[in-house]
């Protein structure tokens, strides 16, 4: 969860409101919004530079299996190969840039809704 704390420690420092603050609020959600959705991009960019790096890592991994004729290829030993040590810093990369991208999802769902709640405010105190 450590790779989560800056994107959590700026969020709820976004989300606090209160009247005082509320104009600066109201005037940040646009860019509040952009910068998660640039965060997400970024995010997304990476898991795919990783699962790149997994196949090739993969691939080389089938080469050397089919150069050395060590064992027949067949689906068990192809999904051996996902075990492999090779792969497992690649891999754990992965989870955390797709458990990044989860909670990034989830946080821009939040800022459209606090923006949302916002425009809400705003009407009813135009209706009062």
């Amino acid at each position: 969860m450590e790779h989560l704390e800056k994107y959590n420690q700026r969020y709820l420092a976004f989300a606090k409101f209160t009247p005082i603050n509320f104009e600066d609020i109201v005037n940040s959600v646009p860019e509040e919004k952009h910068y998660w959705i640039t965060e997400l991009s970024k995010k997304e960019h990476e898991r795919q530079n990783l699962l790149k790096a997994k196949k090739k890592i993969k691939d080389a991994l089938i080469q050397d299996v089919i150069d050395n004729g060590i064992v027949s290829l067949n689906k068990q030993t192809l999904d051996n190969l996902e075990y492999d040590v090779k792969l497992d810093n690649v891999k754990t990369k992965l989870e955390i840039v797709e458990e990044v991208i989860i909670y990034l999802e989830r946080i821009i769902k939040n800022v459209t809704f606090i923006g949302q709640d916002i425009k809400n405010i705003i009407n009813l105190k135009q209706l009062e």
